[in-house]
């Protein structure tokens, strides 16, 4: 019998581990289910956890352990290989039944999503399936991204949680960015063309925090200094037209039209074809939700982050100034707030850590060490 906390977590152990979890070194060293202050271990108990977690390579998940009204999506950028191209390719994903579609981005990048997805093993057995079917027929490279799309019901329309989200987002993106590259330890060139980080979005319309009322405001506030469609995370809301706000009759469009459909989408920097890494983005994200939800959070720890990294101009003043670099403290510290396991500390921190492997690389992508299983 599972319980679920006001968060939104399922509690149950046999649905929520790994088949190996309880047989693995690091999870003998520390319980999977408890939940260790990873971030004020002593040096001698972070060096050994360190040493476990280099050793361990992440499983693929029945089951992440969140309520079935969680609602997401995925998606990936992906080209043909070999000669049968494009219409091979989609044959390929349609052929399967498993409601994902495809659309011609170009004549050789195709874009590949799900159907809307619950956390159910049905559900993660489908992306694997069409995992392994790309795999076989098509492949990322450098002009490929991913995207994983989170309906805002988590949040229920409360502008406290959004506004929370984004302080959390805002203090380490750098962190999330990182993880949120996949197996690889290099940027793709086009990152460069990104935009600057949230923390100075948020520093610019720092003056005007407090008169957010609701999400009409807060969107109307972003979107002064925020061109939504190159986001990192983008919040798509129903009714909301801030596009023509304060536009009089005989000006022309100051603001690009917007589709809101009351998702958040986040875009990864890199595609993988990896459904561990697919299904390990997916859970960072909605944990990071379901955590601002249950309120739980320090965000005097946040806030008080935020401003020693803005300050001492340690990171935020680039897009990727940092993004490449490890930031061990920062990603323990951003664990223990977001996470209430071990487990999913673990599956957090090897992604993020890649074995401690850095590469500037010059817009090739090179793959870090592996650190999950084949399957």
């Amino acid at each position: 019998m599972s319980s679920m906390d006001s968060g939104g977590i399922v509690h149950n152990p046999l649905l929520y581990l790994t088949p190996n979890a309880n047989s693995s070194e690091i999870f003998k060293y520390i319980q999977p289910l408890s939940n260790d202050n990873i971030s004020n271990m002593g040096a001698r108990e972070l060096r050994k956890m360190l040493t476990l977690l280099d050793k361990y390579r992440l499983e693929y998940r029945k089951i992440l352990g969140v309520d079935s009204g969680v609602l997401f999506k995925a998606s990936t950028t992906v080209h043909p290989k070999g000669k049968k191209g494009l219409d091979h390719l989609k044959n390929v994903v349609n052929d399967n039944d498993l409601g994902f579609s495809v659309d011609d981005l170009t004549y050789l990048l195709l874009n590949v999503t799900s159907q809307t997805l619950t956390d159910s093993e049905e559900a993660w057995s489908k992306l694997k399936n069409v995992s392994d079917s790309l795999k076989k027929v098509s492949m990322v490279n450098s002009g490929c991204t991913g995207s994983v799309l989170v309906h805002s019901s988590i949040f229920d329309n409360d502008t406290e949680n959004h506004l929370d989200f984004m302080r959390l987002w805002a203090t380490y993106e750098h962190i999330i960015y990182r993880f949120l590259n996949g197996e690889y330890s290099s940027f793709r060139e086009d990152v460069k063309y990104s935009p600057k980080p949230l923390a100075q979005y948020l520093l610019d319309i720092t003056d005007d925090l407090y008169e957010i009322k609701n999400m009409h405001d807060l969107m109307s506030a972003l979107y002064e200094e925020i061109d939504s469609t190159t986001l990192l995370f983008t919040i798509d809301y129903d009714d909301l037209d801030v596009s023509n706000k304060d536009k009089d009759d005989d000006e022309e469009d100051e603001y690009p039209p917007i589709e809101y459909s009351n998702n958040i989408v986040f875009n990864c920097p890199s595609a993988t074809l990896n459904p561990i890494i697919w299904q390990n983005n997916i859970n960072l994200i909605i944990k990071m939700m379901l955590a601002i939800k249950s309120q739980k959070i320090d965000f005097d720890v946040v806030d008080d982050r935020l401003q020693t990294n803005f300050v001492k101009n340690f990171t935020y003043t680039t897009m990727f100034s940092d993004y490449n670099e490890v930031f061990l403290q920062q990603a323990l510290e951003f664990a223990d707030l977001v996470f209430d396991n071990n487990f999913d500390k673990v599956y957090f921190l090897k992604q993020y850590l890649k074995s401690f492997e850095v590469c500037n690389g010059n817009g090739r992508l090179r793959k870090a060490k592996d650190f999950t299983i084949s399957i």
